[in-house]
């Protein structure tokens, strides 16, 4: 797991991952670092209730990063307690 990964609120489990702006930066670096891009698709995701979509895209945008935007799009659409859809 590594340095990143905690327990406790605002961070998902198993990984380490938190919705701030250091983890982003933390991903971002390592991503063009390995030149992961090089290698693979890569999605990117705001963590649902933690990061909003369009702060995520901003970032995104503004370092140029070649990535995909991946939202929880059934969780706009139907709402974040609906289940099985």
């Amino acid at each position: 797991m590594g340095s990143r990964a905690k327990s406790g609120s605002g961070y998902w489990r198993g990984w380490g991952w938190r919705a701030d702006r250091r983890d982003y930066e933390w991903a971002r670096d390592l991503l063009l670092e390995k030149r992961l891009g090089e290698k693979c698709g890569l999605l990117l995701s705001p963590v649902h209730g933690e990061l909003e979509g369009h702060e995520l895209a901003r970032w995104v945008l503004e370092d140029h990063l070649d990535v995909r935007l991946q939202l929880a799009l059934h969780k706009e659409l139907f709402g974040v307690d609906k289940r099985g859809v």
